[in-house]
């Protein structure tokens, strides 16, 4: 998906944090590479032998979305030769943040979204999306992710003023969601900026925010 469909917009990723949030990113979790055959004994060893059928919700656009459409078709794709079969449903960005933040409900299995780390720092975001306080319809928690010990360091981190400390605390929360899988991490997505040669000092930032105070032209 980032090499063909994102044309190398975006960088594999394997946790909820991205690398760029440096204090509180690890790479130390555990990963699924791509591997068909394991999968189709996963599935047989958790009683489905010939795959199941699966909604999955898609956005037609939206802020931060990249190419919705064209990653889900691809995911339904890789999926397929598994033996599961996505029934994918699309809707205009409106109504689907309407539908998503009521949850899935018996209405999909599984549902694409992204976030963006503002301002930079992981608290409100995954207090958003993986305290099962946020489940639907109270927060972006759609499919009900329930773990006491991700609540527990959650909380825990936001009660912590120490930066090096509150990053430890965050990289047991990426290992604990990477042994969960409550979501399937797609990608991070490198930002780009087309700029004039009389701009100087433009650094981009992880939050998406831009600040001018260091900017300087000529």
């Amino acid at each position: 998906i980032s090499r063909d469909i994102l044309k190398g917009t975006g960088t594999t990723a394997n946790g909820p944090i991205p690398p760029s949030i440096k204090w509180a990113y690890t790479d130390d979790v555990t990963k699924y590479p791509y591997d068909p055959n394991k999968a189709k004994q996963l599935l047989a060893d958790a009683g489905y032998p010939n795959g199941f059928s699966a909604v999955f919700w898609v956005p037609e656009s939206g802020s931060g979305m990249q190419s919705p459409k064209s990653m889900a078709t691809a995911i339904q794709g890789d999926l397929a030769k598994v033996g599961i079969k996505l029934d994918i449903k699309t809707f205009e960005w409106g109504a689907y943040l309407t539908k998503y933040n009521a949850g899935f409900g018996t209405e999909a299995d599984m549902g694409a979204m992204s976030f963006m780390l503002d301002p930079g720092d992981p608290a409100p975001y995954l207090g958003l999306v993986a305290d099962s306080a946020a489940a639907a319809p109270n927060g972006f928690n759609a499919g009900g992710y329930k773990s006491a010990k991700v609540d527990q360091l959650l909380r825990q981190a936001v009660a912590t003023t120490d930066q090096s400390q509150r990053g430890k605390i965050y990289q047991q929360v990426e290992q604990e969601m990477a042994k969960d899988l409550p979501w399937l991490f797609v990608d991070n997505q490198i930002q780009n900026a087309a700029i004039t040669t009389k701009v100087h000092n433009l650094k981009l930032h992880p939050s998406f925010y831009i600040f001018f105070d260091k900017i300087w032209i000529d």
